[in-house]
């Protein structure tokens, strides 16, 4: 009920005006983690199409496809839509976005192209958006009306006089009160412009523009930015289907694309599409390869996706003294690291230019979460004795943007493995290290077992995916005896089991990666039945034990 009195109070008042807002759709922390996230990305201002972020990012792609934004437009547009432009908006204390209308659909009313502007940093009344109320129903263009006025002449103060010559006292000029995290809905040929009057805090806005798919989007001759418009038809800006019929767009001369692959590139191939990876274990002899002269030396163990991460991957790497694998840097990615032998010092910053990041020292057994856009990077102490040598986990999967959900964990100081196995005597013991939401993760759930000899749990398939990380003893699991130092990574609905088999208690750490099922991915290559047969007939040989406890 009180949904369906939202959308006819939105669409009557878009209607009336040319304009709706603000209306809630992003969190403050997710439009904080959504304006660190398009920070990373190339937004190609000298570009011949700059309006493509959709079509080049997965997350931007999925939030402007999501029912969150859609619930709004369809009512405007109808199922068959297109999304003709995404871009960021930013804009510094004192620089204004001239007044104008979108070329593209400069004609266009609230029924044919509608305008989704979401403030993600910054954002405030002072810095919001200005619209002339009704001009979506003029039939003229900001810079057909405004032709014999210069640029500095075409205020919104001027621009209301010349609107009202046109068409009567209900004109009107209005300025969105809007804050980070809200939306401002627009129709395609509404006039609108903005002026960040705020002292300080460069505002930052992403900007969704959608059409019928019916409607055909031309590229506009930017040579010629003020009346008459021309445009350059020998370039089809790419459009993306993001509700209905692609083919309607197709026929109406639109070049519809295919939306960024869920899946991305190998971090070490970009060449190399992933896989869906199927159970891994991964054993190495302790110390690690040292690279030839000093550096740093990566030793790859797995990378792919699963049903709901779309990518993850493990390494483990040797880092020599004085020397660093990157630059402090941030990303879309999460992170864990596990320090296997050796010191080395992370660095933590409020960003690149962070004259005095936080340097901490970690040693072996020191665990550490690293959330997506963390200032980051790690060396080996110029005085070290020895290499610093570490394991890592990297993974990524959809954001659940503006989903109401608790506040993401954050990076928190190293702590020790060891500090948390539980003692030996019972057989089979775990204890909780921390659990809670990420950026990617519904869940992160993090514990240490210690297993005595003989004692394990029985093979059994998660709705997660599970990695587990052995530093101490054997285990047996797959039909393989594993030995630490080792990485073993079930997939989710993949089955395993487990038993120590070591004299010494096996003690490991568990990383369970609890999400939703992403529809996009392809489905996971299953177990083999021959596989399966196996695990089955090896647990029917062993005596039963009980399933770790919750």
């Amino acid at each position: 009920m009180l949904k369906d009195l939202h959308d006819r109070s939105t669409l009557s008042v878009l209607r009336s005006r040319g304009w709706a807002g603000p209306l809630p759709c992003l969190t403050p922390d997710h439009a904080a983690t959504l304006a660190s996230h398009v920070r990373t990305l190339d937004w190609k201002p000298q570009a011949a199409w700059s309006k493509d972020l959709a079509v080049r990012d997965r997350w931007i792609w999925d939030l402007a496809s999501s029912e969150k934004i859609l619930r709004d437009v369809r009512p405007l547009l109808g199922e068959d839509i297109i999304l003709w432009g995404s871009s960021v908006v930013a804009r510094e204390p004192g620089q204004a976005h001239a007044w104008h209308s979108d070329i593209e659909v400069w004609d266009a009313q609230e029924t044919d192209a509608v305008s989704v502007w979401i403030g993600l940093e910054a954002t405030s009344q002072a810095s919001s958006l200005r619209f002339i109320d009704g001009s979506h129903r003029a039939g003229i263009s900001v810079q057909e009306a405004a032709v014999d006025l210069t640029s500095d002449a075409r205020t919104g103060e001027a621009l209301l006089r010349l609107a009202q010559a046109r068409w009567g006292d209900e004109a009107a000029l209005s300025t969105a009160d809007a804050w980070d995290g809200a939306m401002l809905m627009f129709a395609g040929g509404t006039w609108h412009g903005s002026l960040n009057t705020q002292s300080e805090g460069t505002r930052f806005a992403l900007l969704l523009q959608f059409a019928r798919a019916d409607l055909r989007i031309r590229q506009p001759d930017w040579s010629q930015l003020n009346w008459s418009f021309r445009f350059d038809d020998s370039v089809q800006p790419p459009v993306l289907c993001v509700s209905g019929d692609p083919d309607i767009a197709s026929q109406a001369g639109n070049r519809v694309v295919s939306p960024p692959s869920a899946s991305p590139r190998s971090m070490w191939d970009s060449s190399q599409s992933l896989a869906s990876l199927r159970p891994q274990v991964h054993a190495w002899h302790s110390p690690l390869a040292i690279a030839p002269g000093g550096g740093w030396q990566p030793t790859a163990f797995f990378e792919g996706y699963t049903q709901g991460l779309r990518k993850i991957s493990s390494h483990a790497s040797s880092l020599t003294p004085g020397d660093s694998p990157h630059i402090p840097h941030h990303h879309d990615d999460e992170e864990f690291l596990v320090m296997l032998s050796g010191e080395a010092d992370l660095h933590f910053g409020d960003g690149p230019d962070d004259p005095s990041p936080e340097l901490v020292r970690v040693k072996p057994g020191d665990f550490v979460f690293y959330p997506a856009f963390a200032e980051h990077a790690i060396s080996c102490p110029d005085d070290a004795t020895e290499p610093a040598q570490y394991l890592m986990f990297r993974w990524n999967a959809s954001a659940a943007w503006g989903d109401e959900v608790s506040e993401p964990m954050v990076r928190q100081k190293p702590r020790n493995i060891n500090d948390y196995y539980p003692a030996t005597g019972s057989g089979f013991a775990s204890r909780l290290i921390e659990e809670g939401p990420t950026t990617c993760l519904s869940l992160l759930h993090m514990h240490a077992s210690t297993v005595e000899q003989g004692s394990g749990y029985p093979s059994h398939e998660d709705e997660y995916d599970v990695a587990i990380v052995l530093l101490e003893g054997a285990v047996e699991t797959l039909g393989k005896r594993v030995q630490a130092p080792a990485v073993l990574f079930h997939p989710a609905g993949t089955s395993h089991g487990l038993q120590a088999v070591s004299e010494s208690p096996a003690r490991y750490m568990v990383l369970e990666f609890h999400h939703a099922a992403d529809p996009d991915l392809p489905p996971p290559r299953q177990v083999s039945l021959l596989r399966r047969h196996l695990q089955d007939w090896w647990q029917r040989c062993r005596p039963p034990q009980s399933h770790r406890p919750r």
